[in-house]
């Protein structure tokens, strides 16, 4: 080969990997392995990552949780050493051990699920679990078992591919009582621990948030795209819009026109009138049950990364935890001030966050891609 060929064909790769590196979407660099379940045992001040997988004696795979997408969690209210995560595109997962070590909990009746949406767990009996994934078909779905996880079997089922379960709340004073809603605006209940479903109410969008009272499980809260916040005080089979209240803090009123402007809700497990907000401009917060709403002094700044979790302890209401891309703010003081943050060792953004029901100081985190940059060329 000529020499000024040689020089040529080493210039345009030297070229190449430059531009590759510079500017996403260009370059052939392997995705950072940095996923997996976060944990923290002080309250947030602290973090570290639990990704080992442990496998039958005789297997020879090698895999761990350190490139996948963990999206959801439930915890054994009786015993909070029983931990499940739920993957995208992973199935779900086990830790018996509060996390230090997890195994694939995908038995037979399982397979066709890959995604687990969410996850909900009955608190007067533990054996009733709930989850909601896709079928084969890409219809949403609603799986059951009555044995903690080791037998499932489908109890719900969308009309339409493309159409996700994307919440399930079990009533904790009647735990007969499920709900479930969908990406096409459908809220359903059943009052019968899932056996059978009856239609509440139909949106025309997306519902993003539904919550229960836990003090007062009467008491629903749903959000849906940019028509804002209801409320239900018959357990859902009346809905009051309270958008004309939120509306009047400028804050809010001034996203009212964007698709989506809450992004998450959070509800005080002691006081049934105290409602945290979540959205691109910052948080608010209502003391009366949604009448009057005034803005919480976050020390994020306005209008930057949507809130993607908003959770508050159950076992102590004055501490709140919000997550913005790969970091956790945290106070305990009922959101009025003295916000501490962590930026948790990931380049993926924070997409479910829980506190142990026992243990207010336990709190476990699963993360996601962050979205994909357009590239110039």
């Amino acid at each position: 080969m000529a020499k000024s060929k040689k020089q040529f064909i080493f210039l345009a790769a030297a070229v190449f990997l430059f531009f590759g590196a510079a500017f996403p979407g260009c370059s052939s660099k392997a995705v950072p392995k940095d996923a997996g379940v976060f944990k923290s045992i002080d309250g947030g001040l602290t973090w570290e990552r639990k990704i080992q997988i442990v496998l039958p004696p005789e297997s020879k795979e090698k895999t761990d949780l350190s490139d996948k997408d963990i999206i959801s969690f439930g915890i054994n209210p009786d015993d909070s050493n029983i931990v499940y995560a739920g993957s995208s595109a992973n199935g779900l997962f086990r830790s018996k051990d509060a996390g230090e070590n997890w195994e694939s909990f995908n038995g037979a009746s399982l397979t066709s699920i890959d995604t687990i949406y969410y996850i909900a767990i009955d608190r007067k009996n533990i054996k009733n679990m709930y989850l909601s994934g896709v079928s084969a078909y890409g219809k949403g779905r609603v799986m059951k078992s009555e044995d903690e996880g080791e037998t499932w079997q489908e109890v719900y089922v969308t009309l339409t591919a493309g159409e996700i379960v994307n919440r399930i709340e079990i009533d904790s004073y009647d735990t007969s009582i499920v709900y479930i809603t969908t990406t096409k605006g459908q809220i359903f209940q059943s009052a019968n621990y899932g056996r059978s479903w009856t239609a509440l109410n139909r949106l025309t969008a997306v519902v993003d948030n539904f919550t229960v009272t836990p003090k007062d499980t009467r008491i629903l809260y749903i959000t849906s795209g940019n028509q804002g916040l209801f409320k239900s005080t018959d357990k859902g089979n009346n809905w009051l819009s309270i958008n004309e209240n939120l509306a009047k803090v400028a804050a809010y009123k001034a996203r009212m026109k964007e698709k989506k402007v809450i992004n998450v809700i959070a509800l005080d497990p002691l006081d049934i009138n105290v409602i945290y907000v979540g959205f691109l401009n910052g948080m608010i917060k209502s003391s009366d049950g949604g009448n009057t709403w005034s803005v919480v002094n976050i020390i994020t700044p306005p209008a930057v990364l949507p809130m993607n979790s908003l959770v508050v302890s159950q076992k102590d209401s004055k501490s709140i935890y919000y997550t913005i891309d790969s970091q956790v703010y945290f106070t305990n003081n009922g959101a009025e001030s003295n916000w501490l943050v962590r930026n948790l060792p990931t380049s993926r953004v924070i997409t479910a966050l829980t506190i142990d029901p026992n243990d207010s100081k336990t709190i476990y985190v699963g993360t996601v891609p962050p979205p994909v940059k357009k590239s110039k060329f």
